[in-house]
């Protein structure tokens, strides 16, 4: 025989106020508790779920949020604990200025699977964005994610630190030789660094990526874009070099009053980068093609106001310059018609 008795109780708050020097507060908060009892075996099993953002802008230029989550459920206990997540997260945003920002971001999560596997961490970020001039744009990113992970065998547990490092620095420029043409061009240089306390993983490379682009409008009917990228994955530890370059282009013509026709191309030639926090080497190139038309016909009548059709085709060709067998063509179809009362 069982008798179970369960309780579940929701709170919600909100709370949004601008006072004093305040320029906004505000904040939102959901708590879900589930209380189970056996009276039959005299046991007793609960759970917390939540989700609470709090929003605080002292002033016009400095703005903070708050993040927690937590979620739990009862479908397996181990160790006496019920499987969960929780994350914790808040960042600081301030602008001194229009043409400069700095941003900090702090997170912390932990994990308790099913399987009795468990797992931690903290992750930083720092971003600063100037902009000296209205071609010219400078930013720089600094990430560090230190990571404890436990795994479980039979009686056994094994914790594994794992930290990954990366420092970017970016410069972009902006120009418009014409009124009709736009170009861009962006340089990177990332310094990164993975590696595990057990020595099973240590990545160190420095990668540097050069990106041009150019966007265009020869009519006011149709608008051409085009970019080119490519990226320099260097092995610090093995000096070895592989290189990534993709292209890709746009074509948009509008056709007739609420229409658009759009064609996107894109190639792919990747001999390897990181993946997986592990500098992988591989020979892939890969093509897609894909055209799409879109339109929204206004109805005059009373109860119709709008027709939306749109159709798209897509192809991919994938090529495996090292093993052929993994060579493949796909491509889908789509077609969509709505009527909106």
């Amino acid at each position: 025989s069982s008798h179970e008795i369960s309780k579940d109780y929701t709170y919600d708050g909100f709370w949004d106020m601008k006072f004093g020097f305040l320029k906004n507060f505000s904040a939102r908060g959901r708590i879900i508790t589930h209380d189970q009892k056996d009276l039959v075996n005299n046991t007793s099993n609960n759970t917390k779920n939540q989700s609470i953002n709090v929003i605080l802008d002292p002033t016009s230029n400095i703005s903070t949020t708050l993040d927690k989550s937590r979620q739990e459920t009862l479908s397996v206990r181990t160790g006496g604990e019920n499987p969960r997540t929780e994350r914790n997260q808040y960042t600081i945003k301030y602008a001194p200025f229009s043409q400069l920002s700095l941003n900090y971001t702090n997170s912390d999560d932990q994990s308790l699977q099913e399987t009795g596997a468990k797992s931690n961490g903290i992750n930083k970020n720092v971003s600063v964005s100037f902009s000296p001039l209205n071609f010219l744009r400078l930013s720089s990113v600094w990430n560090n994610q230190d990571r404890n992970t436990t795994a479980v065998s039979g009686t056994t547990e094994t914790t594994t630190n794992q930290v990954t490092d990366s420092r970017n620095y970016t410069a972009g420029l902006t120009l418009r030789p014409f009124n009709i043409i736009s170009l861009n061009g962006d340089l990177t240089v990332e310094d990164y660094r993975n590696w595990t306390d057990t020595g099973t993983i240590n990545t160190q490379t420095q990668n540097v990526t050069t990106k041009i682009g150019a966007s265009m409008q020869p009519l006011p009917t149709v608008s051409i874009s085009g970019n080119y990228t490519k990226k320099i994955t260097k092995d610090l530890i093995k000096n070895s070099e592989t290189p990534k370059e993709n292209w890709d282009s746009t074509t948009t013509v509008r056709v007739f009053e609420w229409g658009n026709l759009v064609y996107n191309w894109a190639q792919e030639r990747n001999m390897g980068e990181v993946q997986a926090g592990i500098v992988t080497t591989f020979d892939i190139l890969k093509i897609t093609n894909e055209i799409s038309f879109n339109t929204t016909i206004p109805q005059s009548s009373p109860i119709l106001s709008s027709v939306v059709i749109s159709a798209n085709y897509k192809a991919i060709t994938y090529s495996d310059m090292i093993t052929s067998s993994n060579n493949f063509k796909a491509n889908s179809m789509t077609f969509e018609g709505t009527l909106n009362f």
